[in-house]
C-alpha cells in the first residue's frame, strides 16, 4: 500500500504523513477459519438430519431448518462484508491527525485530531492479538487499529500528540 498516494489528497497544507499501514492480515484468516468451522459443522448437522430422515419432517421442523439456513446466510453476509471492509482499510498518522480510509476504493476518510484524543492504549484482544485503542475525548466508542508493530505506532502517535499540543500552546 502506498500511503503517501492514498492520503495525499486529504492532507492539509503543511501537514506531514508520519506513518501509514493496514490491519494485520492474520486477523482475517482467523475470522475466515472460524466461519468455515461453523459452516462445516452446521452442514454436517443438516446432512445427518437428511440422511436419518425416514419420514417427512413435521412442518415445524422444516420451518426451523429454513430459519437456521436463513440465519446462516445473514451471518455469512455480515461476516463477509465486515472482513471485506477491514481488508480494504488503511491507516495513517500525520503530525496533526489520525486518518482511517474505508470502503472498497478507500475513498471514505475518517479523521480525528491528535489534540482531541484521550490516551492511546495498547490492549490484548482474543483472536486479534495486541491492538491500539483510542477515542475522542468524551467519546464512547473506541477506534481499534490492529496494526503490525503496535508499540511503535503507539509511540509515534504519543510523540506526535506531544508535539502537536506543544505547538498549540
Amino acid at each position: 500500500m502506498d500511503g503517501s498516494a492514498l492520503f495525499a489528497p486529504v492532507l492539509e497544507a503543511g501537514e506531514r504523513l508520519l506513518w501509514s499501514g493496514e490491519p494485520r492480515k492474520l486477523i482475517f484468516a482467523v475470522a475466515a477459519f472460524n466461519f468455515a468451522i461453523l459452516t462445516v459443522g452446521l452442514g454436517y448437522i443438516f446432512g445427518k438430519i437428511h440422511r436419518l430422515q425416514t419420514a417427512p419432517l413435521p412442518r415445524v421442523l422444516e420451518f426451523e431448518l429454513v430459519l437456521v439456513a436463513i440465519m446462516l446466510v445473514a451471518v455469512a453476509y455480515m461476516l463477509g462484508t465486515r472482513i471485506f471492509r477491514a481488508w480494504k482499510t488503511a491507516y495513517a498518522v500525520t503530525d496533526r491527525r489520525l486518518l482511517t480510509a474505508l470502503g472498497p476504493d478507500r475513498s471514505h476518510i475518517r479523521s480525528v485530531l491528535l489534540a482531541d484524543l484521550d490516551a492511546v492504549k495498547v490492549e490484548y484482544r482474543p483472536k486479534m492479538g495486541k491492538v491500539l485503542l483510542f477515542r475522542r475525548r468524551g467519546g464512547l466508542r473506541p477506534w481499534v487499529w490492529a496494526v503490525g508493530d503496535v508499540d511503535a505506532v503507539r509511540q509515534l502517535i504519543e510523540s506526535a500528540r506531544t508535539a502537536a499540543s506543544s505547538q498549540a500552546a
